[in-house]
């Protein structure tokens, strides 16, 4: 199975779903590395946790009731960690 990280719009959250990976030490590899891959810029990835999570592919209308039997969510547990670039972790060291 592929390990897929979705990030939040602005690159300030990772996520990946747990299931995907070995640990939460193989989760926080693969952002660091696909982090770089995608800025060229080193990270690191903090407050790492667990959350329940929906997932899809579609867009949810608001004040809308829509039954999960005739949507494609899927309830799965993440993994959810905040990226700090090298500059920000640098400058907290100082």
């Amino acid at each position: 199975m592929a390990k897929e990280i979705l990030w939040s719009e602005d690159q300030e959250y990772a996520y990946g779903r747990k299931g995907e990976f070995a640990s939460k030490e193989d989760f926080i590899q693969t952002v660091k590395e696909e982090h770089e891959d995608l800025t060229t810029e080193k990270c690191s990835v903090v407050d790492v946790k667990t959350h329940v999570g929906l997932y899809t592919d579609r867009t949810l209308e608001a004040e809308r009731v829509v039954l999960l039997e005739y949507t494609n969510i899927q309830m799965e547990n993440w993994y959810v960690g905040r990226i700090e670039e090298v500059e920000d972790i640098e400058e907290e060291e100082d």
